[in-house]
């Protein structure tokens, strides 16, 4: 059973690092609908696998089904390189002939060395991409982690029964709520939408790349 952390503490939402499959992962562990879908493969689906991971495939973007207590969940969602791998093309001379792009790495180099070397050459790629005019950057797609851990946070508070008023006390205790527009208040209710938009199929944006 997935247990949600205590939303009133902010280091339980301060990994600023977190990568986009994890962070998609945390929204769809939260969806009622994908709990509900485990259980039923759970307590009676696992006979038919292959049929269960065709419609996670389908549904959620997954490749099998996966526990909501299971952190390591966003490994299994399916991105864009196994669909249409035709799209990708190897960087030859330094030059980047569109967004999706092959480049090597050194698996024998430590793991964290790896990672930071592959997002040094994507931030140098992408730059190079959008001067030659191949990319073209996505500036609304997707938001800071911390927008998305804010409204992770809203998300367990809803689950916790807290109501909005409560939230914006803990979330933006200095934010202005005057009573007669009670703009704090509005601030947190469009959060809300946005949050439950995320679990439910918003996430999915967070898996282009």
């Amino acid at each position: 059973m997935f247990i949600r952390p205590d939303w009133r503490d902010p280091t339980n939402y301060s990994e600023n690092d977190i990568a986009p499959y994890d962070l998609a992962w945390e929204f769809l562990r939260r969806n009622p609908e994908y709990q509900h879908d485990y259980s039923t493969f759970q307590q009676g689906g696992r006979c038919d696998l292959d049929g269960w991971n065709e419609h996670n495939a389908l549904t959620w973007r997954l490749r099998t089904p996966v526990a909501p207590e299971n952190d390591g969940g966003g490994h299994e969602f399916i991105w864009e390189i196994y669909d249409r791998p035709e799209q990708y093309q190897s960087v030859i001379s330094g030059r980047v002939e569109g967004p999706h792009v092959l480049i090597p790495v050194d698996l024998s180099a430590p793991f964290e060395t790896l990672v930071d070397r592959v997002k040094a050459t994507l931030r140098q790629l992408r730059q190079q991409g959008i001067r030659a005019g191949t990319v073209v950057p996505r500036t609304s797609r997707i938001l800071s982690n911390q927008v998305y851990l804010k409204y992770l946070r809203i998300l367990d508070a809803l689950d916790a029964g807290a109501p909005l008023s409560e939230i914006g006390d803990v979330l933006a205790p200095g934010a202005v709520n005057d009573p007669d527009d009670r703009q704090r208040d509005k601030n947190i209710r469009a959060a809300k939408v946005a949050a439950i938009k995320m679990q439910t199929d918003g996430y999915l944006a967070l898996l282009t790349d």
